[in-house]
């Protein structure tokens, strides 16, 4: 009986990549057109998820699980990290490892995936955080502004000692 093993590769905040080198090797029709509609969106901050469903042996699913995890741990130049691993041994045996990890660190740990067995599924997922980010901006902007002027009131509290009596109170 076969089992599985999913790796999540996750590309967070990809400034500047190009589509050809995110998609190297997730070459699948349908992701590699929905990946280029979202570059041409010209966004700076796309956010890309490959994933991978490989189906191996049930004697290879444990070792294939641990040589991922220790290969992200030992990837230090494209700052992998492990963000949720999962191992199940019973009726249904599976593995489930999401990775954060830059572009350029995607195939390898992809290919390391894909020589455990057969790959059945990939896919890629591109989110566009240039929204977030702005919404992000704006508010730190608008604390920085907040923080200042509070700051400013209370270096001149003895002048205006009910004003300060609100500064303290936030």
């Amino acid at each position: 009986m076969n089992r599985f093993l999913i790796l999540a590769l996750i590309l967070t905040a990809a400034v500047g990549c190009s589509i050809n080198d995110q998609m190297a090797g997730f070459s699948g029709g349908a992701d590699l057109a929905f990946a280029r509609t979202a570059e041409q969106r010209d966004s700076e901050f796309l956010a890309y998820e490959h994933t991978l469903v490989v189906d191996t042996s049930e004697d290879k699913l444990t070792d294939s699980f641990k040589s991922l995890i220790d290969a992200c741990a030992a990837e230090r130049e494209n700052q992998c990290t492990v963000l949720y691993s999962e191992i199940n041994h019973g009726e249904y045996n599976s593995a489930s490892i999401r990775m954060r990890v830059k572009p350029e660190g995607v195939d390898a740990l992809a290919n390391l995936a894909a020589g455990s067995g057969d790959v059945i599924r990939r896919s890629t997922n591109v989110e566009d955080l240039a929204k977030t980010i702005a919404d992000i901006d704006r508010r730190i902007d608008l604390l920085t502004t907040t923080r200042d002027r509070l700051l400013e009131l209370e270096e001149r509290g003895a002048e205006d000692i009910e004003s300060l009596i609100k500064i303290t109170t936030e």
